[in-house]
């Protein structure tokens, strides 16, 4: 059927198909450089990594015979440059314990493709993976995609839609500026309107 969203799961992504999403890794994600207080964007050489790492999942949407979606699950979460796997752990023993435990790095999508429809098949994908182990899946959200594009409500719904699933925020970082200048020149501070 034309127009029809397939998943792959692949362990490594090389050639062709890594420069594409690496392009369109960029187009989705180079915006939260300014955004987000916290580093979003792996950098060319992370992302190559992570890319033909085979202990990292790639879920991969296809349309026509043309990838135009990317998921990045793993349960190694050592291959997860910015959490603590030691938390996930301590947080939750018996599922490390039987090697349940999974961080869903990344999604995208195409944006000028069926981009709900591509990321409905890769969360599809995933919530099958982690039904079939009983798992608990880590995952972050900036600020940004929570709030303005309500990426964090949306991937809840979903889930939910997919599979019995309770969602909880199991921690967060407020990132803080401190202006020394306002204190001699109330003109020259950011808070001045």
């Amino acid at each position: 059927m034309a127009d029809a969203v397939t998943v792959t799961v692949e362990a490594e992504v090389d050639g062709p198909t890594l420069e594409r999403f690496r392009s369109l890794y960029r187009r989705a994600f180079d915006p939260l450089r300014t955004l987000s207080a916290a580093r979003q964007v792996l950098t060319d050489d992370e992302f190559s990594a992570e890319m033909v790492d085979p202990r990292v999942d790639k879920y991969v949407a296809w349309e026509d015979d043309e990838p135009v979606g990317l998921s990045t699950l793993t349960r190694e979460l050592e291959t997860v440059p910015w959490i603590s796997p030691e938390y996930y752990r301590a947080r939750f023993p018996q599922h490390a314990a039987r090697d349940a435990l999974f961080y869903l790095g990344f999604a995208l999508a195409d944006p000028g493709r069926r981009q709900l429809r591509a990321f409905a098949a890769m969360a599809s994908a995933v919530v099958t993976t982690l039904s079939e182990a009983g798992g608990i899946c880590g995952y972050d959200v900036c600020a940004y995609n929570r709030d303005e594009v309500r990426f964090a409500d949306n991937l809840e719904r979903f889930m939910k839609r997919q599979a019995p699933a309770v969602v909880n925020v199991v921690d967060s970082q407020t990132y803080y500026t401190v202006d020394l200048a306002a204190a001699l020149d109330p003109s020259t501070s950011s808070a001045a309107g």
